[in-house]
């Protein structure tokens, strides 16, 4: 499905997906996404549907990696929201197109609504936030999670789309900056 929509194939002759256990959370490497053992194992006899939902969203999270994050990446860490909400919102475009019965926009814009009320906030931050060191980036978690950028790159889809692909086309693995 990336292969597709981004309209450039994936690069590495392989992908490997691992399990860690204790990981906190899941990582893109090129040719490698490492996962908390939640975000990647399921048990079909065992494991509750919000569990398969996690895994799918998970790993269609990290496969968006391999193009935005992997080829192409923010110049410097102020730009990470475009990275991780460009990901983000990806995996909901790619398991829903896989799992339509789920209704992922649904869950989409229940998770965003929480974002912008605390956008709506008077000690709310902007989207890019000046980072002057890496280490200032995990000050910044929170904003990302916060969902608001999401909005952003949904009302934006369409131009998303075909603007993509001529970027991880004209850019291969090169930075971006900001829209």
């Amino acid at each position: 499905m990336f292969d597709s929509y981004f309209a450039v194939p994936y690069s590495s002759p392989k992908l490997d997906m691992v399990a860690i256990p204790d990981f906190p959370g899941a990582m893109e490497n090129y040719g490698l996404d490492t996962y908390q053992e939640t975000a990647l194992l399921f048990d079909e006899q065992n494991s509750a549907a919000a569990n398969k939902q996690w895994v799918a969203t998970a790993m269609a999270r990290e496969l968006a990696h391999q193009w935005f994050g992997n080829l192409e990446t923010m110049e410097w860490w102020t730009h990470l929201w475009l990275n991780e909400g460009f990901a983000t919102w990806v995996s909901y475009l790619a398991t829903d197109s896989i799992f339509p019965e789920w209704k992922m926009w649904t869950k989409f814009l229940d998770e965003i609504t929480g974002g912008l009320k605390l956008d709506g906030l008077e000690g709310s931050h902007p989207i890019e936030v000046e980072i002057n060191h890496a280490t200032e980036v995990d000050e910044i978690r929170e904003l990302l999670l916060s969902g608001c950028y999401r909005t952003i790159l949904m009302l934006n889809a369409s131009r998303l789309a075909s603007g993509h692909a001529g970027l991880l086309e004209d850019r291969d693995l090169e930075e971006v900056v900001g829209l």
